[in-house]
């Protein structure tokens, strides 16, 4: 999960994709 997060992060940075946004309810929110 954490790979794929960073390089999702570093691949769009300013825009999260759909998984990075549904990732981040379930793990944050």
């Amino acid at each position: 999960m954490v790979s794929s997060f960073e390089q999702a992060t570093t691949a769009t940075s300013s825009q999260p994709t759909a998984g990075e946004v549904d990732w981040h309810y379930f793990r944050c929110c």
